[in-house]
């Protein structure tokens, strides 16, 4: 009857274009730095998942599949007459790098292939796309800045300079370009969109310094606390908290920065990223288990330490606050050796005093100190940042009430003197 043949129509439909066909999101994008850009391109038709729903953003591209790509997104239709030995006429991608090479982007090699199969480097698509654009690739200078520019081939330098002027395509977090690095397939995606996007004559905005990225755990983008130090130092210079999904962005001057996420149980970091100006430079950071350090401040007096920030520095640096009983809870990097620092409680100015050389902190999970820390200031006894002498340190008075309370007292102490409340009249 009628509906039951419909119901096999539907079905066959189902079977010959999967889900992913129909523009559905994949699920491998959600997080994904290009996650905007390629739902965009899904939306309008122009990229396609695979069989199981996925979209492999981080796969590399073949070079066919490039060609693909461009062609769909630039409306390139009309084929040329030349061919490449290694391109059957049967093959899914013929018509494509026949059309590639009459929009005039694709030349192939010196020995008549095309390499279709081969994955496509970054230098090869900025080739393809400068010559789209009909780019001025004349100076190679913007190629040269990268780090690794001494490993751009010198027939792409001048494409790789014209890309990176135009801002179409980018370095990494470290300055690096990764020529010879295949292009994956987020990357594919969003140099082909900004190309579409771009007009000539336009140069790009001006962009503040700064360095972004996503704290991750298995995998998944996480709430944490992000600090920025200078290379090498333990001041923080600034700190966010994230986004639910673990994202982040942070404005800086032009130089060089250690990074360090910390949750309750779980850090990550980064050293020595560089931060160019005008640059967003990128990075992730993966969170792993800490070693949890807990234990209690104390001043020379042993009185405890409220309310000071206490930091761990090797490199890079992890910082915690003693709490209202001096005692602090700090999630650091397993099985190092940590120097530990405490800043003086109203003197946080100043620089901070060495507490502990040499403190050794072994696997991830709770590391509880038997002993407990001892900074090498005194605190007033209303818990400020006074220093000894003066009567703003642990006084004689201080030390033979704290005997009275049947505390333990450090220190010498002078029975019947003038400060002795309860001495002899």
């Amino acid at each position: 009857n009628r509906n039951r043949f419909l119901l096999i129509m539907l079905v066959a439909i189902f079977t010959l274009f999967p889900i992913s066909a129909f523009a559905a999101q994949p699920a491998d994008i959600q997080g994904h730095w290009a996650e905007e850009t390629i739902s965009e391109w899904f939306d309008k038709g122009l990229a396609k998942g695979n069989a199981d729903g996925t979209f492999r953003p981080d796969n590399p591209v073949t070079r066919a599949e490039f060609a693909a790509m461009v062609n769909r997104a630039f409306g390139f239709t009309q084929a040329g007459t030349t061919t490449f030995s290694d391109v059957s006429p049967n093959a899914w991608f013929a018509n494509d790098v026949s059309v590639g090479a009459q929009a005039g982007y694709i030349a192939g090699y010196g020995d008549g292939t095309f390499k279709p199969y081969n994955n496509i480097t970054r230098q090869e698509a900025a080739l393809m796309i400068a010559r789209i654009l009909n780019l001025d690739t004349s100076d190679p200078a913007q190629a040269n800045a990268f780090a690794d520019g001494n490993r751009i081939s010198s027939w792409s330098k001048g494409a790789v300079g014209a890309i990176n002027k135009t801002g179409i395509m980018k370095g990494y977090g470290d300055n690096t370009f990764r020529p010879q690095n295949p292009i994956t397939r987020a990357e594919s995606v969003v140099t082909i969109d900004r190309a579409m996007k771009y007009e000539p004559g336009e140069e790009p905005e001006p962009v503040a310094s700064a360095i972004e990225g996503k704290v991750t755990f298995d995998g998944k983008g996480v709430e944490a606390d992000v600090r920025i130090f200078a290379a090498g130092k333990y001041e923080v210079l600034k700190e966010i908290e994230t986004e639910k999904d673990g994202l982040f962005k942070i404005e800086l001057e032009a130089g060089y920065y250690d990074i360090t996420a910390v949750t309750d149980k779980e850090v990550a970091y980064a050293v020595d990223v560089k931060v160019s100006a005008n640059n967003v430079s990128n990075v992730e950071l993966k969170l792993e288990k800490a070693a949890v350090v807990k234990g209690e401040l104390q001043d020379k007096n042993g009185k405890t330490v409220k309310k000071a920030k206490i930091i761990f520095t090797t490199n890079p640096t992890f910082v915690g606050e003693t709490d209202n009983k001096g005692e602090f809870s700090v999630p650091v990097l397993p099985d190092r050796s940590y120097t530990v620092r405490a800043y003086e409680p109203g003197k946080e100015d100043k620089e901070p005093r060495v507490v502990e050389k040499d403190l050794k902190v072994g696997k991830a999970g709770t590391f509880e100190l038997e002993d407990p820390l001892e900074a090498p200031f005194t605190i007033s006894s209303g818990g400020g940042g006074g220093g000894g002498g003066g009567g703003g340190g642990y006084t004689n008075t201080d030390k033979i009430k704290d005997l009275n309370a049947g505390k333990t007292v450090k220190g010498d102490v002078t029975l019947g003197s003038s400060e002795d409340p309860y001495g002899p009249e």
